[in-house]
């Protein structure tokens, strides 16, 4: 058994693109260690992640990114056990998504206005983590 956790955030910069890749090598390396997977998403300052693996594990990590200076409004958007992973290959999968991503089915302007994300959409959320599940 597996736990899920979803949250979105906003950054308070802007993220170049060596930005986003010094944070997805941390994330990997801790990750890696603590046998944890998942998804970031980030366009337009906001963040989308799935967090997967020892709920324990998951927990802690969490707290520490609610404490990251880095960005705020992080919100959780879902949580629950599962019985397997949807991303088992990636410590940590990224996907920058630019303008043509409007286009992907189950892209959401969500991704522009973070305060679109609530609870109450988690389904489309997961739609849209789905869509990268069945592409990747």
């Amino acid at each position: 058994m597996f736990f899920q956790l979803v949250y979105c955030s906003k950054a308070n910069q802007h993220f170049t693109s060596a930005d986003l890749l010094a944070l997805l090598e941390q994330s990997k390396d801790y990750n890696a260690s603590k046998n944890i997977t998942g998804l970031l998403l980030y366009k337009d300052k906001s963040f989308i992640q799935l967090l997967e693996g020892d709920k324990k594990e998951i927990l802690d990590l969490y707290r520490e990114i609610e404490k990251d200076t880095r960005h705020r409004q992080v919100t959780r958007l879902i949580e629950k056990e599962t019985d397997e992973r949807h991303f088992p290959q990636w410590s940590m999968g990224f996907q920058h998504l630019d303008e043509d991503s409007d286009k992907v089915q189950g892209y959401s302007s969500f991704m522009k206005d973070t305060t679109l994300l609530t609870p109450e959409r988690a389904g489309e959320v997961s739609e849209l983590l789905d869509f990268f599940k069945l592409n990747s």
